[in-house]
């Protein structure tokens, strides 16, 4: 029986194609409220208590946490990660906010186009959005006569939690836990605790929103960066994948249900990146359109149900696929491939200009 250390150095995974799948998950998952409103239910959510856009999340972020804690540790240096990570999402938020703001925001806004740029919210909507300083900024007159009224781009609240993200990882490299089981147990078990305590003894996760994020999306990133450190004992088992998969069935009406499928969920990704070959590896000669697919997405569900507002959501589902991918296919080798090959240009530059501060030599 192999284990995911016996698997992990060789590229030869479909990590990109589940990535591509949630990706396209989020978008279904979004269909029912682009087309019924902010109230529309999935058959899923009745089914779970969840949505499938809220599964897609959680298989984003346990995929990062894998992958960005192994990068962490195999490159070893922390102005070579940060420069990897801020090139493979700010180079795309800008552009993906400059096309907001100035060609589709125009074109679907109730104001005319002289109107709509007199509003100064169309002239900090790029730097604002695209630098993740605030996700969920409308612009003037756009959407407002659609079910889903006053959401631009729903998608990326994500976003920036995952930047959080990926800023801790730095946190428990630095304090060793991404190559120590018993450090990184020492920060895991806890926080874990104290998910479990919040969850069984308070209602402060579903109160709070910021809390609710916190221990949801910190918990998947967790599970996700767990599965890495302890990559040499976990065993990859059909067997085992039933197993906890019947044991989220059993736990559904009891407070671990949550985060049983958490733990079966991340187990899932691991035994469908590694285990299934042969051609399905092709799709990694594409590229990785999940994250155009996930930033482009709402907005371009948005403006068709705007164009043809009696769409069902099947018939927007046909037509919001193959745009989505088009613009998805551009901007991965338009903006994001580009961008993450100057990676180590940029990487250069910032170890340049902190080369006589103090924080040089922990960088």
């Amino acid at each position: 029986m192999s284990s995911i250390d016996d698997f992990s150095t060789d590229r030869n995974n479909n990590f990109n194609l589940m990535r591509f799948f949630a990706a396209f998950a989020v978008v279904v998952s979004h269909n029912s409220v682009v087309v019924n409103g902010h109230e529309a239910i999935e058959p899923l959510f009745a089914l779970t208590g969840y949505s499938l856009g809220h599964f897609a999340v959680n298989i984003f972020f346990v995929i990062s946490g894998f992958l960005v804690a192994q990068s962490m540790v195999r490159g070893k240096n922390i102005i070579d990660y940060l420069s990897a990570r801020m090139m493979r999402i700010i180079p795309a938020m800008l552009v993906m906010s400059l096309f907001l703001a100035f060609i589709l925001g125009p074109f679907v806004s109730r104001y005319t186009i002289d109107e709509y740029f007199r509003h100064y919210s169309v002239w900090y909507y790029t730097p604002v959005t695209g630098f993740l300083i605030v996700d969920n900024l409308n612009l003037p007159g756009v959407f407002e006569a659609v079910p889903s009224y006053g959401e631009l781009n729903t998608s990326l609240w994500t976003i920036r939690w995952e930047v959080l993200a990926y800023f801790s990882i730095i946190f428990v490299y630095l304090l060793g836990g991404l190559t120590s089981k018993i450090k990184f147990s020492a920060l895991f078990i806890p926080f874990i605790g104290v998910y479990l305590y919040l969850t069984i003894y308070t209602d402060v996760r579903t109160e709070i929103s910021i809390i609710g994020h916190i221990f949801r999306l910190g918990t998947v990133f967790l599970i996700g960066m767990a599965f890495y450190v302890y990559r040499d004992v976990i065993k990859l088992n059909i067997l085992a994948l039933i197993i906890i998969w019947l044991m989220v069935v059993f736990l559904k009406n009891s407070p671990l249900y949550q985060l049983t499928m958490f733990f079966a969920t991340a187990y899932s990704i691991f035994w469908l990146a590694y285990i299934p070959k042969g051609f399905i590896l092709n799709f990694n000669k594409i590229g990785d359109f999940s994250y155009g697919i996930y930033i482009f997405g709402f907005p371009l569900q948005q403006s068709l149900i705007w164009s043809f507002p009696e769409l069902s959501v099947t018939q927007l589902l046909l037509l919001d696929v193959p745009l989505i991918l088009c613009f998805a296919a551009a901007s991965y080798y338009l903006i994001e491939k580009p961008a993450m090959m100057r990676r180590k240009q940029v990487a250069n530059w910032c170890r340049e200009f902190l080369a006589n501060t103090k924080l040089a030599q922990y960088l």
